[in-house]
């Protein structure tokens, strides 16, 4: 008998995913699959606070700022290995990517590609 096939697990750590979900169920998984998980990144205003804190969301939209380096990440990937399953996060500082790899880790993902620009004004 056969072994069931497992799809591999890749996450996506980058700056922006400009794109991603116009390119849904064409050139990318649709974002509302299974295929593809998002862990993304953003700051809100909150009331009697100096400044933002950053939180997390699950809808992709708030991953779709800065750049559209994730995404095109994302394309090349699937044209090489088209089944593999998608861990998106954008991370905006070490904290938040410390969050971000403990949740990659809590999903047991099998691969991860970090993209840390050098002389961005976001530092890991």
């Amino acid at each position: 008998s056969e072994k069931p096939i497992t799809r591999v697990s890749v996450a996506i750590i980058d700056t922006g995913f400009i794109g991603f979900d116009a390119l849904s169920d064409t050139e990318l998984p649709d974002s509302d699959t299974d295929r593809v998980e998002f862990k993304c990144f953003y700051k809100i205003s909150v009331e009697n606070a100096a400044g933002k804190v950053v939180t997390t969301q699950t809808n992709f939209t708030k991953c779709e700022s800065k750049s559209s380096h994730g995404t095109r990440v994302a394309e090349v990937l699937l044209d090489v290995a088209p089944d593999v399953k998608l861990y998106i996060t954008n991370p905006p500082n070490s904290v938040e990517l410390g969050k971000a790899v403990n949740w990659l880790i809590g999903k047991n993902v099998d691969i991860a590609n970090w993209v840390n620009f050098v002389g961005a004004k976001t530092v890991y």
